[in-house]
């Protein structure tokens, strides 16, 4: 079929089309398509009389075949939200297309593989989007635990200078937040990417679990847990949470007084392994607004 029909039946709902677990937004696609239709088809009425219209009309009349990449002339990158790949359509035929990385055409180009041998690869990130978290662990040396919104030495914030703006450290995607989550826990500190929002904190009785959850409950009022006591809030100006043991802030410069105890939430907690477990990218807003879920949960390895 020609890309033009191949647009109507995708705009209409008449394409199936199969994401390989990648999180994208297909209206995206569709409206991009529509622009490029509609500038080679003012290009074809320009360039009619000239040379340049047969180029403009091969683009706009090509026939899409099965295996194919769907493109018109030149591509708007569509990410996908999970792993940050530029993603590619592929028409199946039967009226089916499948989203795939289009690193992987270019790769198979290069090498003179069958495409259709690769086109089923699943998105990088399946595992941990099936999971519905992400997951590091810290290890705590004094026992005294630390809540923040960020840490300002940038050894405790960020990738190292070197691995910054790289492929796998943008934390607009999921696989940038967990990279920087295990990059960060190598340092024993831990990490979770928020949105503009307050969190509260709260401590079991035991000290061995510590929730990060809503400091309101669907009524509004200030929020209680069960076995739980609220030890205080983060306001995520930096949309992030972060925590570690004061042993490690300390190795990495900051000075642990009366004034950053004061600004800070600081709890005993027993010393050892804690693993983090981290909700936020995967859970749906009313369960952590109405239905009372934590968005982190930190447990001690026992």
């Amino acid at each position: 079929m020609t890309i033009k029909k191949f647009y109507n039946l995708l705009s209409n709902g008449k394409i199936k089309v199969r994401d390989n677990n990648h999180a994208f937004d297909l209206g995206h696609f569709i409206d991009h398509m529509k622009w490029q239709i509609e500038y080679y088809e003012d290009m074809c009425k320009k360039h009619k009389n000239d040379e340049s219209y047969k180029y403009y009309s091969m683009q706009l009349y090509r026939e899409i075949n099965q295996f194919y990449e769907v493109n018109i002339g030149f591509s708007r990158e569509i990410k996908c939200y999970y792993c940050e790949a530029t993603l590619a359509m592929i028409y199946l035929g039967n009226n089916e297309a499948i989203m795939i990385d289009s690193e992987i055409i270019r790769s198979c180009e290069k090498d003179e593989r069958k495409l259709s041998d690769y086109i089923y690869t699943l998105c990088p990130m399946t595992d941990i989007v099936n999971k519905g978290y992400l997951e590091a662990n810290i290890h705590v040396k004094n026992g005294k635990l630390v809540f923040a919104n960020y840490f300002d030495d940038e050894r405790t914030y960020d990738f190292d200078k070197d691995k910054r703006y790289k492929k796998g450290t943008n934390i607009c995607h999921i696989n940038g937040r967990n990279n920087l989550m295990q990059y960060l826990a190598n340092r024993n500190v831990g990490y979770g990417q928020t949105g503009n929002m307050t969190l509260a904190v709260f401590v079991s009785n035991d000290r061995k679990t510590i929730l990060i959850a809503s400091p309101y409950n669907d009524e509004d009022e200030e929020n209680t847990i069960e076995g739980y006591e609220l030890v205080g809030n983060i306001c995520c100006n930096v949309w992030r949470w972060q925590c570690a043991d004061t042993s490690v802030l300390e190795k990495y410069g900051t000075t642990i007084d009366e004034n950053f105890i004061e600004d800070n939430i600081v709890i005993d907690v027993p010393k050892g392994e804690w693993n983090i477990k981290h909700y936020y990218d995967f859970m749906p807003e009313e369960d952590y607004y109405e239905n009372n879920k934590p968005m982190t949960v930190l447990t001690l390895v026992e």
